[in-house]
């Protein structure tokens, strides 16, 4: 399964980012990176686990 970021999400992912950096370091910003990457991963190859969220309309993949 392929995840398409929509321009929001870009934008708000960008900003939290910067909001971490701001407020932490470049380690909390790196281990966020890290923690996102993986849950994308585990959701594009795991997506059956997500199908009750399309269903519930939550989601529209």
């Amino acid at each position: 399964m392929k995840i398409i970021w929509s321009d929001l999400a870009k934008e708000y992912y960008l900003y939290i980012i910067e909001q971490l950096f701001e407020k932490w370091n470049i380690s909390i910003v790196e281990k966020f990176e890290k923690d996102t990457l993986t849950l994308l991963q585990n959701i594009a190859i795991y997506n059956h686990i997500f199908h009750n969220l399309k269903s519930l309309g939550i989601i529209n993949a």
